[in-house]
């Protein structure tokens, strides 16, 4: 009895070791999360460096999934200044959506005519969907480099495997922009929570599908430590 009770007290202590080491690193990722966010708010304020940022931020988070610590700013800073263009393009076509979507959905609303409201909705849904297909293009083009061709059709190949995967984008997009609006002050770090779920759906959207790697995305000399 003696020996089975220290045995059973020793597996719980290892349990419960197991169990503040988990939620040590999740407090830790967490924190990371927001650090991100912090540098794409401290990057953003130029304005037309905000589409390069969240590059930076899904490059971040990429390498991450790739079971790898780099170090975060050097990491973030060298990826915004190759992506300057890319990012500049990737934040026009998401102004350029939100911009159609919002003045299509004022003037359905100001028209009150019969099916007004059903219009509005399929306008904020596909104006919705293309943002999501927009961020998705963005974390594939983390991941594997190549052309800003090269992104969407990854990013069409991804939903068309996965249809899954833009709802998801959009919901955690919805997510974040309802805790914005009830604490504003969590503006200055969301994108980093959100560009991690970004590029966690496209992690389990690409798992069995064989997209190319066009880039030098990942390669050796990409620097950090493995995770343990």
């Amino acid at each position: 009895m003696g020996l089975a009770g220290a045995g059973a007290g020793a597996r719980r202590r290892a349990r419960r070791e197991q169990w503040i080491e988990r939620q040590l690193e999740n407090g830790r990722r967490a924190a990371e999360c927001a650090a991100v966010g912090l540098l794409w708010t401290a990057f953003s304020l130029p304005v037309f460096t905000a589409g390069a940022a969240w590059l930076a931020a899904a490059t971040v988070f990429d390498r991450w999934a790739d079971d790898e610590e780099p170090p975060l700013v050097a990491t973030f800073v060298a990826a915004l200044r190759t992506q300057l263009r890319a990012g500049l393009g990737a934040q026009c076509a998401v102004g350029l959506i939100a911009a159609i979507g919002y003045f299509d959905v004022r003037v359905a609303g100001a028209a009150h005519v019969f099916g007004a409201r059903l219009e509005m909705f399929a306008v904020a849904l596909l104006a919705a969907f293309a943002i999501g297909l927009v961020l998705l293009a963005s974390a594939q083009r983390a991941h594997a480099g190549g052309t800003v061709g090269d992104s969407l059709r990854g990013a069409v190949a991804l939903v068309g495997a996965a249809p899954w995967a833009v709802p998801l984008v959009v919901l955690a997009a919805a997510v974040c922009v309802i805790l914005v609006a009830i604490v504003p002050a969590l503006a200055l770090v969301l994108a980093g929570p959100l560009a991690y779920a970004v590029s966690a759906v496209h992690v389990r959207a690409r798992s069995g599908l064989p997209l190319p790697e066009a880039g030098a995305a990942h390669t050796d000399e990409k620097g950090g430590r493995r995770r343990t």
